[in-house]
């Protein structure tokens, strides 16, 4: 049975499913180059905040693949044991303070996934 689903015996997890939040961001184009890699500073140091399992922060990879979209400026993914850890990282205030502070004012587009 543990092939036929993909697992191998004893790997089963209980609990809630883990969540991955990936953050897209556009800058106005009037961001600077400065400005651009404060928010990079700042967003990399999120993962300060309890929940967080892992972060991760960059600028978009070019791509001549028509699948990819590369037109974003910054990405930000983080992984969250839970959807209630996610909610409580949303809900704190040096990540509220950042988002609107720092990223709100400079962004054109933000786009978020959670799975």
């Amino acid at each position: 049975l543990g092939l036929i689903t993909g697992c191998a015996p004893g790997t089963m997890v209980s609990g809630p499913p883990p969540v991955n939040h990936v953050v897209l961001l556009w800058l106005k184009p009037e961001v600077t180059a400065s400005a651009k890699e404060r928010i990079i500073q700042l967003s990399r140091q999120l993962d300060q905040i309890s929940g967080v399992q892992q972060l991760q922060v960059g600028t978009a990879i070019s791509s001549p693949r028509k699948i990819v979209d590369d037109s974003f400026d910054i990405g930000i993914y983080m992984h969250f044991e839970s959807i209630e850890q996610m909610n409580r990282y949303l809900r704190h205030p040096r990540h509220i303070e950042l988002v609107e502070q720092q990223i709100r004012p400079n962004i054109s587009r933000i786009l978020v996934y959670d799975f």
